[in-house]
C-alpha cells in the first residue's frame, strides 16, 4: 500500500481511536488525507452527521489543529462525547429546519454524512447543508454501497423516489452536461448543482467539491449587466436573459423579482443586438407567465412581508412589462 506520510498520521490516529474509516476497514481515511491535507491547520469548521461512539470525532480532533469538531445524532445519550473542541447536536439529519439552524450556526468547510445511511435522509440533508456550507468546503456522503447491497438494500432505500448512488450520479452527469434531464425534483437539485464545481467517487463514498466563488445568481446577472452596459456583444445580452429567466423559477421570491428585472431590460437589448421581434415577443410571453405567478406568490406571502415591503415588491411587479411591442432598434 502506497500511502503518503500524512495518510499514514491520519489513518494510525483513526486505528487509535477504532474507528472504521482507516485501512484496516472501509480505507476512508487515505482518501481523506489527500482531499483535508491543504484544511489541517486552517481554524474552521468540520460537521459530522453520525456520532455513534464518538471515535472518528476524536479522530478528526486530533488531526485537524485548529478546527470546532460538530457530531450531530437523533441519540442523546452521544452527548457524552462532547469537549472543549466537539460540540455535539442531537436532531435528525432528515429535519431540514434543524440542519438549517445547525448550518447557518457553524457555517461548515467539511461536512461528513456517516449518519443512517437511509437514501432519503442523504438526498435531505445534501440538498439542505450543501447550498448552506462555506464556499471552497468538501461534502462527503458515505457508505452508499448499503442502498445496493442485497442482504440489507431494503432497509436502506428509504421512501425517495431516488437512491443516493442515482441522485449523485444524475448530479455528475447533469453538472457534466448543464442540462438536468429528469424534471420531478429539479428546483432543489438545481440549487445543488449551481453550488457545485466537481463530484468525485472512491470506494463506497462520493464527494462533492463546492465553488469557491458563491456569487448569488442575482449578483451573477448584475455584475454581467454592469459590464456589458451599453455593448452589442452578438449573444451575450441573450445570455443573460436566459440566466435570468433560469433563475427566476428557483431563489427566494424578492431575489427572484429582481432577477425579472434584468430579464425585461436584457430582453430589450438583445432585441437591439439581433433585431429579432418574433423572439422579443416570445420572451415577453414568458416573462408575463412569471409575472402572473410572481404576483400571486407575492400576495399569498404578503403576511410576511411589511407594508411598506410588500407595496414596494407589488409596484416592482405591476411594473416590469408595462410595454409588449418590441422596442425600436437603434
Amino acid at each position: 500500500m502506497d500511502m503518503s506520510r500524512d495518510s499514514k498520521e491520519l489513518n494510525l490516529l483513526g486505528v487509535a481511536e477504532g474507528t472504521d474509516k482507516t485501512f484496516l476497514s472501509n480505507d476512508y481515511l487515505t482518501h481523506y488525507s489527500r482531499l483535508f491535507e491543504t484544511k489541517r491547520h486552517d481554524d474552521m469548521n468540520l460537521l459530522e452527521i453520525g456520532v455513534w461512539e464518538g471515535a472518528s470525532l476524536r479522530t478528526w480532533r486530533n488531526y485537524f489543529t485548529r478546527a470546532k469538531i460538530i457530531g450531530v445524532d437523533v441519540q442523546q445519550q452521544c452527548i457524552r462525547y462532547q469537549d472543549d473542541r466537539i460540540k455535539i447536536e442531537i436532531g435528525s439529519q432528515d429535519d431540514e429546519v434543524f440542519l438549517t439552524r445547525i448550518a447557518e450556526e457553524f457555517k461548515p468547510t467539511i461536512i461528513i454524512d456517516d449518519g443512517s445511511h437511509v437514501s432519503d435522509h442523504q438526498i435531505v440533508s445534501l440538498e439542505t447543508l450543501f447550498p448552506l456550507m462555506m464556499p471552497g468546503g468538501i461534502y462527503v456522503v458515505e457508505d452508499l454501497f448499503f442502498q445496493v447491497n442485497p442482504e440489507c438494500a431494503d432497509s436502506f432505500r428509504g421512501n425517495g423516489p431516488i437512491l443516493a448512488m442515482d441522485y449523485l450520479l444524475a448530479c455528475a452527469r447533469d453538472r457534466s452536461s448543464w442540462i438536468v434531464s429528469d424534471a420531478a425534483a429539479e428546483r432543489r437539485r438545481r440549487l445543488v448543482l449551481s453550488h457545485l464545481n466537481r463530484l468525485e467517487f472512491f470506494a463506497g463514498s462520493a464527494v462533492l467539491h463546492k465553488h469557491k466563488n458563491n456569487a448569488t445568481p442575482l449578483e451573477v446577472a448584475e455584475l454581467s449587466e454592469a459590464t456589458l452596459k451599453d455593448t452589442f456583444v452578438p449573444r451575450a445580452w441573450d445570455r443573460l436573459y436566459s440566466h435570468s429567466i433560469f433563475w427566476t423559477e428557483r431563489v427566494a421570491l424578492e431575489e427572484r423579482v429582481a432577477l425579472m428585472e434584468v430579464a425585461v431590460r436584457s430582453a430589450q437589448m438583445a432585441h437591439r443586438t439581433d433585431k429579432s421581434g418574433d423572439t422579443y415577443h416570445a420572451r415577453i410571453s414568458d416573462m408575463r407567465k412569471i409575472q402572473r405567478r410572481l404576483a400571486e406568490e407575492v400576495f399569498e406571502a404578503r403576511a410576511a412581508f411589511g407594508t411598506a415591503e410588500y407595496a414596494e415588491l407589488k409596484a416592482k411587479i405591476d411594473g416590469l412589462l408595462p410595454v409588449v411591442a418590441a422596442p425600436t432598434p437603434d
